[in-house]
């Protein structure tokens, strides 16, 4: 498939700040765009609690093409992952994508039994998941 062109809105799950996965990301999917627009919104601050979090959490995701979701159980961020979850299947029912970065032998059931596509981590197959998954405009 190669270099694509890409204008993406991507809302990161908090699970992306582990151990510089979100970096890595960005450079792998960089990699195989031309015109490389994509949007990222990134998990508001962990300052946030409860209704708040969940509040900002659905603003943020609003609008998005999909939500990126990293497969491994990350028990710091369960709270997030849930409220995440949460804000994707209301309103549009925007995509969530896991993707399973280190062949996890330990997956989050939650982020499996919520996930529209799990794909391993490979460029093509992320960008193709969230292309075959997003709602055209």
């Amino acid at each position: 498939m190669g270099v694509q062109q890409c204008t993406l809105k991507l809302y990161i799950s908090r699970s992306w700040q582990f151990n510089n996965a979100f970096e890595q990301l960005e450079r792998l999917l960089s990699g195989h765009c031309i015109n490389h627009d994509i949007t990222y919104q990134m998990a508001p601050s962990p300052a946030y609690k409860g209704r708040q979090r969940f509040e900002l959490i659905k603003e943020k995701i609003s609008g998005c093409d999909a939500v990126l979701i990293l497969c491994g159980v990350y028990r710091g961020y369960s709270d997030w992952i849930s409220k995440e979850i949460v804000a994707c299947k209301q309103d549009r029912h925007i995509p969530i994508i896991a993707i399973d970065r280190y062949n996890d032998r330990n997956k989050s059931p939650l982020v499996i039994r919520h996930a529209n596509r799990i794909v391993k981590w490979n460029a093509e197959l992320i960008l193709s998941a969230i292309r075959e998954l997003a709602d055209p405009i």
